[in-house]
Parts: C-alpha cells; structure tokens; sequence
C-alpha cells in the first residue's frame, strides 16, 4: 500500500435542492483521504448540523499536513488524535477526528488481515475468538453449521465484491457469536426513505420502496397534527405489513406532541418485547417529535406506548448519556461523521450496552436501539458507516440502518473497476496532482449492503486521469 495520502476536495450535485437551516442547498461538499489503493476516509461536515465548517477541515489538514503524513506512514494516527498537545484543535473538529481514526483502524485491519468491520466488533466482544483470527487462518475446526448456507441459493449467493449488495437477509441476534463473520462477511440492512410531498406521490415513493424490497420505511412527517395522522392512516392501509420509522423533524409543541402520539396510540405494540421477538407494530419509532422542552418531558410522551428517537437531540456524548439517564429515548439514530472519532463510538457502543444490561436487569426487556445514519454522505463515508454499522448489529442488535441515501446524488463516486465519464457539476479534484476519482451516476437504492470478509473496507475508488 502507499505511504502517501492524497486530499480530495469534491462537489456533488443532489437529484434535487435539500433544505437545512442555511436554506436550500444543491450540493454536496466535502474531502476524500486515500492512499490510491485500499485506504481511504472522508471529512464532510454537513451545513446547518456540524460546529464546524469544511474550511475549517481543510485548514486543519494543510496545516498540519506533515504530522498527518509522518503518522500515517508511521501507523500512528490513532495515538496522535489522543495527543494532549493537539487535542484542543481536535475538540473543534468531530469530522476530522471521525476521519482520520478510521483510516487509522483500516491500516490496523490491514495488519490484523481482518475486515474492518470485525477489527471494530472485537473490541467489544473479545470472548468471540473467531473475530480475532485472520480470514485464511485456521483455528480448530469449523463450525458444524454455517448460517449463510442457509440464504436463499446458499453460500455461492453471497457476493465478495467490495460495497455490493445481496439480497438474501442477514444478521445476527444479540449475545451470539457471528461464527461466519470471517468466512462470508455481513450484511447491513437498511431502511427505505420518503421525504415529504403530497400524499398521492409519497404512496407512489413507498411502494417503489417496497417492490425495491425494503421492508422499514422512513417517512418525513408533516408538521400538522391532523396531516401527519391523516397520511400515516392512509399508508399503514395501503402497505399494513411495513414497518415505519416516522421523523417529526423537532415541529410539534409539547401539546401538539401529546395529540400526535395519542392518535398514533392505536398502532402501538406491546409496552415490552424482549430483543429477539419479532416487532409487532407498524410504528417502530418516532423521531425528534418536541422543538423545544426537556427530556423528562420526552419520557413523559412514552407513555403514549410508540417508542421515542433521537437524532438531532444525540449529537454529544453529554447528550447522550442524560438520554439514557432520564430513560427519555428507546432509539438513537447517530450520524457518526458528525460525532467523532472511533475511539469515541466504541464508547458509545459500550455506553448503551451497558444501559441495556441495566434495563434487562431491572425487568425492562426493551433495548435501547443505536441506528447508524448518512450524514449525506458519499459512497465512501457510507462504505465506511457500513463497518460501524455491521459492529452495532453483533454488539448491540441487528436494526435497519439510514444509510440508502446514495440515490439523493445526481453522481457519486465510482467503488468498481470500471471507468465511467464524470457528470455534469461534479468535481473532485487532488490538491496535489492532476488526478481525480472517477463520479458515475448512483445506483437505485438497496435495502442491503453487503461487506466483503476482506481485509479493510473492500473499498477502492477508481482513479481517472484529467
């Protein structure tokens, strides 16, 4: 592998304008790190949700663009990002600490032979020796029962091609060791999304989810009380056997909160479910339903029976942690990008295990879920965020991750092997030659990803010369 990194700063163009908090926006902007082989990590804070600004990475980096190559050569750009007499700078930059850590665990994958995504898992589940043996190496004998023989087709079903997609399920249940994890990789699965429009042509949207094969939905609420029932009645009729994630993007008063959980009542599943029962309910969450109140005032809405889940309300670790302290939330949907470094999410990771042990020990079967979410990010960052994601499903429990967000570009960056011609409006160009990444257009949304049980990411961008 090289032993040097190459920046690239890129701009997509989005199928159409999203809304933030700074307007209308068309774009996507953000960096690329690699080595132009098998490393590679972005940096892209997302306007009007990150702290800090593109800019701000970017300066951060030409700075100091010696240590981070001196580190990198050296495999030390974890012990770095620790470093007290940096730390302040790094404080500022959650994306850059997000970055840099996770080229950091891929060299350390690479030296282990392992996938990312098992490299990350064992340091929670160390009593898994499968998870630290290398992918060709053997110990002891193999398992007498392999469960991706059991996908439809058998194993010859399941791909080894990096990023690409299945579609028999996958997944393992909490508390049991994921004994082919170094033999067929995993699947992530992922929920389906539909932003708001008329009733008539979001209908259309979830059932070309469904016939896409996605079985979780999740669906951009309207900020009318009277609306947001009126079009979940109309689609739990047209499509009973989905499940449904609803996102009331922070717009109801307390008031207004309470009406909408109430009328939403009816759909609710049993008060408590063990993690392996099957879900019941049409309503697997709401997420963000208060702009403005407390998070005991959160709990209080729990009582309605539909479970409660943060997103823009879990952006720290301090938020987090009083979450789960006031026992306001049953899911948290994270956007690791945004958080931190994978030092951090570790942390988190154990953090809400041990809030579930707590619970289970207290008589409340219902886990606390951790949904790993796209920041919008490109087809590297979501490589990335898959890893992270296959990590939360052996430690915590299998979930429908938000990471089917590639169909939102107009082009993304190529992951196969093959050269395609550059869209119209999209750059991504090196700061340090004439080289850029190769930028086709995206392919429909997948309700799975499938991860190689190769050593890394399985990620390799393709380069194209100007």
């Amino acid at each position: 592998m090289s032993k040097e990194l190459t920046l690239y700063r890129y701009r997509l163009p989005f199928r159409i304008s999203l809304r933030n908090e700074q307007g209308l926006t068309r774009h996507r902007n953000g960096v690329i790190l690699g080595d132009g082989e098998a490393l590679w990590t972005e940096i892209a804070p997302l306007p009007g949700f990150s702290t800090e600004s593109l800019d701000d990475c970017v300066s951060f980096l030409m700075k100091n663009r010696e240590s981070v190559q001196r580190h990198f050569r050296s495999q030390s750009l974890g012990e770095w990002l620790q470093d007290d007499f940096i730390a302040e700078e790094f404080a500022a930059l959650p994306s850059v600490r997000f970055g840099l850590s996770m080229l950091a665990a891929q060299q350390q994958a690479f030296s282990s032979e392992l996938p990312l995504y098992a490299l990350l898992t064992r340091t929670h589940l160390p009593e898994h020796p499968q998870l630290l043996r290398r992918p060709d190496a053997s110990c002891g004998e193999p398992p007498s029962h392999d469960p991706a023989a059991d996908a439809p087709g058998g194993r010859e079903n399941v791909s080894t091609s990096a990023g690409r997609h299945r579609s028999p399920a996958g997944g393992e249940h909490a508390g049991q060791a994921p004994a082919h994890i170094t033999h067929a990789g995993h699947v992530v699965r992922c929920n389906g999304i539909v932003g708001q429009d008329t009733p008539e042509r979001m209908l259309q949207s979830v059932k070309a989810l469904q016939n896409g094969g996605f079985t979780t939905i999740k669906l951009k609420l309207p900020p009318s009380v009277r609306e947001a029932l009126d079009l979940f009645r109309t689609l739990h009729q047209a499509y009973p056997g989905l499940r449904f994630r609803l996102d009331a993007n922070a717009a109801f008063s307390p008031d207004d909160a309470a009406r909408l959980l109430e009328g939403l009542s009816e759909f609710r599943g049993p008060r408590h479910r063990s993690s392996t029962e099957p879900p019941s309910a049409p309503i697997e969450y709401i997420e963000e339903p208060l702009n403005r109140g407390s998070f005991r005032q959160w709990n209080r809405l729990r009582s309605f029976g539909i479970p409660i889940a943060a997103d823009e309300s879990a952006r720290t670790a301090d938020q987090i942690s009083r979450l789960l302290e006031e026992d306001a939330v049953d899911a948290i949907v994270l956007k690791p990008t945004l958080y931190g470094s994978a030092q951090e999410l570790h942390g988190l990771v154990d953090l809400v295990r041990n809030h579930n042990y707590a619970r289970w020990s207290d008589g409340k079967t219902r886990p606390v879920s951790l949904v790993v979410s796209s920041a919008l990010e490109t087809s590297v960052g979501r490589q990335l965020l898959a890893h992270l994601a296959a990590c939360v499903d052996m430690v915590l429990k299998p979930e429908a991750h938000g990471l089917a967000t590639g169909h939102l570009f107009e082009a993304d960056f190529t992951l196969r092997t093959h050269p395609e011609g550059v869209a119209r409006g999209a750059t991504a160009s090196s700061h340090k030659s004439a080289a850029s990444l190769t930028i086709e257009e995206p392919e429909p949304p997948n309700p799975e990803i499938m991860l190689a049980a190769e050593p890394g990411v399985g990620m390799r961008p393709v380069p194209q010369n100007r």
